[in-house]
């Protein structure tokens, strides 16, 4: 799986905004998604960040790192990416069963709202957000 922080050329930061029905409310995330078929990691990741959100790159996906999920009970790995540059170039293109709005926030701002707890989101987004900030730095 893999998760990426999407940031266009104006420091603006492309989020989803999803229910989850174990959280029962709507979550600020990251777009994220599998490969599917013969598809590399970067591939899957472009393609579900553009599916998701109509957002594309010209620039090759940075990879911010790697890491287990709990490997005391479970063996996946999640994968983080930093998309830079990016732009709006295409609708959505969702799943029936996929209710995705698109959320733009400025970057530094979704930092203080994460430690501040003014938003709903989990793990994943936080760590890739942080991740991508020390990169930035």
């Amino acid at each position: 799986m893999g998760k990426c922080i999407v940031l266009t050329k104006e420091h603006t930061l492309v989020l989803v905004e999803q229910y989850r029905h174990a959280g029962e409310d709507f979550f600020l995330e990251v777009p994220a998604g599998k490969k599917e078929g013969k598809e590399t990691d970067e591939e899957g990741l472009l393609r579900e960040v553009k599916e998701e959100t109509g957002y594309i790159t010209e620039q090759k996906p940075i990879l911010l790192g790697e890491f287990m999920v709990n490997p005391a009970t479970q063996n996946n790995t999640v994968k983080t990416f930093l998309l830079l540059e990016a732009f709006q170039a295409f609708q959505q293109d969702t799943d029936d069963t996929e209710d995705i709005r698109v959320k733009l926030v400025d970057f530094e701002q979704f930092g203080h709202q994460i430690t501040t707890n003014q938003i709903k989101t989990q793990l994943f987004t936080a760590n890739a957000y942080f991740m991508a900030k020390n990169y930035l730095r």
